[in-house]
C-alpha cells in the first residue's frame, strides 16, 4: 500500500504543478492583454502631445528686428516665409532665407527644407542677388 501512496503523492505535485502553469498562462495572458492595451494608449498619447507640440507657439525673429510668431515646430523654408510675410515682415517668398547659428554662422533654408524650429531663432531673409 506504501506503493500505491508514493504514486498518489507523485500525482499530487504532478496535477499541482499542472494547474499553477495554467494559472500562470492564464496570468501571462492577460499581462500581455494589458500590455496591448498600454501600447494602444502610448501611442494615442503620443499623438496628442505632437498634435499640441503643432499648436505651441514658437517666437522667432527676422532680419534682427521682426518678432514673429509660428505654430508648430515643424517648418520648412517656404512656411517660414509665409508666416514672416503674413506678419508684415518686409520680405518676398524669393528671399534667400538663413539661420543664424552663432558666431557668424548661417545655414541656407531651401523652401523645401524641413527644419525644427525653437524658441528665440534668429532668421535672415534676404533678395536673391543671382542675377543669372
Amino acid at each position: 500500500m506504501s506503493g500505491k501512496n508514493g504514486e498518489m503523492g507523485d500525482e499530487n505535485p504532478a496535477e499541482k504543478l499542472e494547474a499553477e502553469a495554467k494559472k500562470l498562462e492564464s496570468e501571462a495572458h492577460e499581462l500581455e492583454k494589458t500590455a496591448e492595451e498600454l501600447k494602444a494608449e502610448a501611442k494615442k498619447l503620443e499623438e496628442e502631445a505632437e498634435d499640441l507640440e503643432d499648436k505651441k507657439v514658437i517666437d522667432v525673429v527676422f532680419n534682427e528686428k521682426y518678432p514673429v510668431k509660428l505654430h508648430g515646430k515643424n517648418q520648412t523654408g517656404l512656411s517660414l516665409k509665409e508666416a514672416a510675410i503674413a506678419q508684415n515682415v518686409p520680405i518676398q517668398l524669393d528671399f534667400v532665407l538663413s539661420i543664424e547659428r552663432g558666431g557668424g554662422k548661417t545655414d541656407l533654408i531651401g523652401n523645401s527644407d524641413p527644419i525644427k524650429v525653437k524658441e528665440g531663432d534668429r532668421f535672415l531673409a534676404i533678395p536673391d542677388d543671382d542675377n543669372s
